[in-house]
């Protein structure tokens, strides 16, 4: 019985060896052709050139109370960036809170 076992497998692995893909060309070559995708150069900086708000002409306090009402636990803000005249003027980032992250569970 093990030899017509041994035997059986030993037929099916030559049947299905044999019926290799081929689909054969003319010359026997396949010839892939690539493109090198574009490259992309972003319009912003690696490191991003400083300014206080007052130095970008703002209100300390009114740019302090904005990023805190930014961050308002529920609405769910990661970051705030206070960006003028292509200077990082202020930046605020946090996670998501336990309570946002509970209504996340429960609308999923």
């Amino acid at each position: 019985m093990r030899f017509c076992q041994s035997l059986s497998i030993l037929v099916s692995f030559t049947f299905f060896s044999a019926c290799g893909g081929g689909g054969g060309s003319a010359s026997g070559t396949v010839t892939e052709t690539t493109s090198a995708s574009p490259k992309f150069e972003s319009p912003h900086p690696d490191v991003w050139e400083g300014a206080s708000a007052a130095e970008s002409g703002f209100d300390e306090s009114a740019i302090n109370n904005a990023f805190e009402y930014a961050m308002t636990d529920g609405f769910f803000t990661q970051a705030v960036l206070l960006i003028k005249d292509g200077k990082l003027g202020k930046e605020s980032y946090r996670g998501v809170t336990d309570t946002e992250a509970a209504k996340l569970a429960l609308t999923s």
